[in-house]
Parts: structure tokens; C-alpha cells; sequence
């Protein structure tokens, strides 16, 4: 085999061995969140006989597990938050008026799943083009599947909690990278009460 024949086959195979890789890694599988009774959560209260409880994704290991996605990298960190009616009335929680206060006192506010996945979604496109069509063309599917999965899994704008049930929904907080703000920090949580329009804050320490 001559120079040029052989510096073509190791080029056309380091080139088919980057596309398969890059395209290996644009792939985005659905993940299930593991979502317990409120009492088996450390992090939870009650109020007016609706239990709350928060699971933070708070690590790397911990995001992939229920979003197959290191979003910490990005300094984005999922709360999900589970709910538990076990009175008579029917709650209303509105996701606009969940805080989350870091230690140092700063105040920081809901994101919307879609801000998340367009953030991840550079960083898969960039390496898509990095492999060419065909991995560029998996990164796209991917990025599809990715936010259709995270836009089911987050908490609505406004999220109705009907009498004996129970329900859960994602907040997505945007965070200081290199930092864990989550340690001995705290959420504000506004509810409704349907039935008599009164409204109460829950605090979470986390």
C-alpha cells in the first residue's frame, strides 16, 4: 500500500470513528424521576394538611440519573417538587412566585425548561458540526427529545393539586457556577387555597 492509500484509509477511518462518537453522545434517553411519598424526602413541611417536599439534582451524578444531561455544568440545578393533598380542599401553586434564597441572601428565580435546553443545545450542536451531517443530524433529534422531556417533567405556570392526590413538577433554578448555594439555602413556595382564595408562603430549607 503506498503513502497516500494508507494516510487516506487512516484518515477516513479516524473520521468514521469521530462521527460515530460525536453521534454517540448527541443521543438523549428519557430518564424517570424517582418520585417517593413526601415523608421519605429529608427536605419537607406541611401546611394546612398539604405536605411539600423538594429533591434537588443538585450534582452531576444526580442530574443525569433524571435528565440524562449534566445541567450543572451550566450552572442550571432541577428541583422537583412533590405534593401531597390529603385534605378536602384544592391548592393552587404558581410557579412565578417560587424563590429560591441562597445564603448570602440573594434571591433567585425560576427559569424555564426551554432556557435550559437551548443552553445545553448549543454545546450539542457545536459538537454536532464537529462530526459532520450525520452527527449534527443525531444532536437535532436529540435536542427534540431532550426538550419534550424536560418541558413534561417541569412544574406549570400554574399547577392545580386536587383533594387525596398527589403531584409533582420540576422547577429549574440558573446558579452561580462553582458555587453550592443549595447548601443551608431555602424556597418560598405560594399557595392558594381554592376554596377560600387565601393564600399562604412555605418556606423549605434544603
Amino acid at each position: 500500500m503506498n503513502t497516500k492509500l494508507l494516510k487516506l484509509y487512516f484518515l477516513c477511518f479516524f473520521t468514521g470513528a469521530s462521527i460515530i462518537f460525536l453521534s454517540g453522545c448527541a443521543s438523549y434517553k428519557t430518564k424517570m424521576l424517582n418520585v417517593m411519598p413526601v415523608e421519605n424526602y429529608a427536605t419537607k413541611t406541611e401546611v394546612k394538611g398539604l405536605k411539600i417536599a423538594a429533591d434537588s439534582y443538585d450534582t452531576a451524578e444526580k442530574a443525569k440519573s433524571g435528565f440524562d444531561v449534566d445541567v450543572t455544568k451550566g450552572g442550571y440545578v432541577p428541583i422537583n417538587l412533590i405534593f401531597e393533598n390529603e385534605t378536602n380542599s384544592r391548592f393552587l401553586v404558581f410557579k412565578n412566585q417560587i424563590t429560591l434564597l441562597g445564603v448570602n441572601g440573594t434571591v433567585f428565580y425560576p427559569v424555564s425548561s426551554q432556557v435550559v435546553a437551548d443552553d445545553m443545545e448549543n454545546n450539542a450542536i457545536a459538537y454536532g458540526f464537529l462530526g459532520g451531517i450525520l452527527s449534527y443530524m443525531s444532536a437535532a433529534d436529540a435536542n427534540k427529545k431532550m426538550q419534550s422531556d424536560w418541558h413534561e417533567k417541569e412544574l406549570p405556570e400554574n399547577k392545580m393539586i386536587l383533594k387525596g392526590t398527589m403531584a409533582s413538577g420540576v422547577v429549574f433554578f440558573k446558579l452561580p457556577k462553582g458555587t453550592n448555594v443549595l447548601n443551608g439555602s431555602s424556597l418560598s413556595i405560594q399557595i392558594e387555597d381554592m376554596d377560600t382564595q387565601e393564600k399562604t408562603e412555605v418556606k423549605i430549607n434544603l
